[in-house]
């Protein structure tokens, strides 16, 4: 079982870019209880790569803005 993670960024409610940031993989049959959720690890891994795109996001929004200034 794969679940897949996106960071969607909009600008005025119009979606203006849409990134997968992760991809979770789960066993479909739970054999221990380590298998459900998600570890520590994954959580560092999933919001350290979800803070990276909101940033990029940010600064290319705030580059496109200048160049309009």
């Amino acid at each position: 079982m794969e679940f897949v993670i996106w960071v969607e960024t909009r600008i005025a409610g119009r979606t203006a870019d849409i990134q997968q940031v992760a991809i979770v993989d789960r066993p479909a049959g739970i054999k221990a209880a380590a298998e459900i959720g998600l570890s520590l690890a994954d959580d560092k891994t999933i919001i350290g790569q979800m803070q990276r795109r909101v940033v990029e996001m940010q600064f290319e929004v705030q580059a496109k803005l200048g160049q309009h200034s």
